[in-house]
């Protein structure tokens, strides 16, 4: 892809939105690849 061309520095508000944002979404593929690790015998 493209790189990114920054425009304005982000906030802390802004990067501490982005972290949570990424950490949820580790969150929810752990809870994923849990849910397939029971189902498997």
């Amino acid at each position: 892809g493209s790189p990114v061309k920054q425009i304005r520095p982000l906030s802390d508000e802004e990067k501490a939105g982005l972290r949570y944002s990424a950490n949820n979404y580790v969150k929810w593929k752990d809870e994923y690849l849990d849910q397939g690790n029971q189902t498997q015998p």
